[in-house]
């Protein structure tokens, strides 16, 4: 009896067995649990609706796929937990799905960035819209802006108000939508050096010659900042003539910097006419033996043994050396040179103050009269007028028109 019990266990076994073994190949073939209806897609959100809980997913190669979204599918965005609402349409995703009932188990969504450099074409602030031409190639490339979209001009935190045309910008945005994430922005500028040609001050314009001899009309900004002579300047202060250095934008022709100086140069002669009334000079030049007509300025420094002196009191004979504006022919500076002549003292009147010199290269018998401010030394020696002998050899620098002595130098 209990060997019959022993072989109808094990024929129990053999059966339970011979079961299980039939079973394999069906959960094999998909009965029961299994990850056959598991898929993914990688792409770009082409379409999102967060109410209706769909999604619509367009990869790099095929047909876009529309999935939902349920309570339990998972979603991140940017690497943070979120929610239907915070997908964007043109976000990169990776979203994993059950292809029979399409139901989004997972959403994996990354912004979709993309780079841009160039210049300002067209800004709206007003309606959140930027053009941006390519750096490369030329194209325009339309762009929006919202209140997300994040913007420094010129290393500052700014606004889509602050944006100018022809700014030069690095955009980062979404080539799906054109929607800008960020915007940096600076002032395109280049360097024009030149002279003044022709300003005004009221319409904030002028005119530039270049070095090569192009003229180039600017607009000046009402904010720009201005420099004559090493001082902070208006507009109004600059003169043509003056030689400047402008940083300007070459596409709208606005400059932003101005420094200007002096464009001066120089000529030697002596005065062949002065009128300080009128407040013009007129220097004979020795070489081409042309007079050339001077307007001189009210600020023009002028100076005789290097004290200031006015232009009346300038005479006709002085030599002179004038540095003057070429283009505007105002003088701005006018020192006396005096003459001088080596020689022999023929004859002195240390009480009358006058002095006769034979000149040791014409022999030509020169009579000056000896300023009281003159300065007289011998070999570098302080000395006097009444110490000076006939017969002394002398060097004397004296005013060829006015034939007075400024400086003798016993010998």
């Amino acid at each position: 009896m209990k060997v019959k019990n022993i072989v109808n266990v094990i024929v129990s076994l053999l059966v339970v067995v011979g079961l299980l073994a039939s079973a394999a190949p069906a959960f094999a073939a998909g009965v029961g649990p299994d990850d056959s209806h598991h898929g993914e897609v990688k792409g770009t959100i082409s379409a999102v609706d967060a109410a209706a809980g769909t999604l619509t997913i367009t990869p790099r190669t095929g047909s876009p796929l529309a999935l939902t979204i349920g309570a339990t599918t998972q979603i991140k965005r940017v690497g943070k937990m979120a929610t239907a609402a915070a997908l964007k349409v043109g976000d990169l995703a990776q979203v994993k799905y059950d292809t029979t009932t399409k139901l989004a188990s997972k959403i994996d969504a990354r912004l979709n960035i993309a780079s841009l450099k160039g210049t300002i074409s067209a800004v709206d602030a007003t309606a959140g819209t930027l053009t941006v031409k390519k750096l490369v190639g030329g194209a325009e490339v339309s762009l929006s802006i919202d209140s997300g979209t994040a913007i420094r001009r010129n290393g500052k935190l700014a606004t889509s108000a602050d944006l100018r045309v022809a700014d030069m910008v690095e955009v980062k945005y979404n080539p799906v939508t054109h929607l800008a994430y960020r915007i940096q922005a600076k002032l395109f500028l280049v360097n024009l050096n030149g002279v003044i040609s022709a300003l005004d001050s009221s319409a904030r314009t002028m005119t530039v010659k270049g070095m090569t001899g192009t003229e180039t009309m600017l607009t000046v900004d009402p904010s720009a900042f201005i420099k004559r002579l090493g001082k902070t300047a208006t507009l109004a202060e600059l003169k043509v003539g003056d030689k400047v250095e402008i940083k300007y934008n070459p596409i709208t022709k606005i400059a932003y910097r101005i420094e200007a100086k002096l464009n001066l140069v120089s000529t030697y002669g002596a005065i062949s006419a002065v009128d300080a009334a009128a407040g013009t000079i007129s220097v004979l030049n020795p070489i081409t033996n042309v007079s050339l007509a001077l307007a001189v300025d009210p600020a023009a420094v002028i100076t005789r043994m290097g004290k200031i002196v006015t232009l009346a009191e300038l005479q006709v004979g002085e030599r002179v050396e004038v540095k003057y504006n070429p283009l505007t022919l105002v003088a701005y500076k006018i020192e006396v040179k005096l003459a001088s002549f080596k020689g022999a003292v023929t004859a002195i009147d240390a009480t009358a103050r006058t002095m006769t010199v034979k000149n040791a290269l014409s022999g030509v018998q020169v009579s000056v009269t000896v300023d009281p401010a003159a300065v007289i030394t011998n070999h570098s020696a302080p000395y006097t007028l009444a110490q000076i002998m006939v017969g002394n050899l002398v060097e004397v620098k004296y005013n060829g028109a006015t034939l007075v002595a400024y400086r003798i130098e016993v010998k």
